[in-house]
């Protein structure tokens, strides 16, 4: 599986990781916390293909902002993460992507279960309730602003950036 994933600025990736260690107030280990959300989950066979379609499609965006507005659990993956507004900018990147290869993505990344979000944490053995309602005070509004796109694959050894395109 490629992962196409949106990297957001140092500023707002600070803010959120320390949104991301309150579990430790709460004596649990927190997660793993980067800086991105996902656009697509391409499943096809042809990655270099997708990934270059990709590419002439992003050379024409510039970095751009999303805005977050709430805290969320997510199920059935259980997790806390920012949601992000499904704006007219992020639809269109989306649906250009998309439409690179439609018939090639996972449930998640198709348009009418895509969802964009920050995941904060995840952890599939505790009550999350605790710790999302901790880090629900402490959130408040705020832009994201995406800086590159990246091309990643799951390996052993976790994530392997293959390739990426700044805006």
């Amino acid at each position: 599986m490629l992962y196409v994933i949106a990297i957001i600025d140092n500023d707002s990736e600070k803010k959120l990781n320390k949104l991301s260690k309150m579990p430790q107030e709460l004596n649990v280990e927190p997660w793993n916390f980067h800086g991105h959300f996902t656009l697509l989950r391409y499943v096809g066979e042809d990655e270099f293909t997708f990934v270059n379609d990709c590419k002439n499609i992003l050379k024409k965006y510039k970095s751009f902002s999303v805005k977050s507005n709430e805290v969320k659990m997510m199920f059935p993956t259980p997790s806390i993460a920012v949601s992000l507004v499904f704006d007219d900018k992020l639809k269109e990147l989306f649906n250009e992507l998309y439409e690179v290869a439609p018939n090639d993505f996972d449930q998640w990344s198709t348009k009418e279960l895509y969802c964009p979000h920050i995941t904060l944490f995840y952890n599939t053995e505790i009550d999350l309730n605790p710790i999302y309602e901790r880090i629900n005070e402490e959130f408040s509004s705020m832009e994201v602003k995406v800086l590159r796109i990246e091309f990643s694959k799951l390996t052993d050894n976790g994530f392997e950036i293959i390739d990426y395109i700044e805006l």
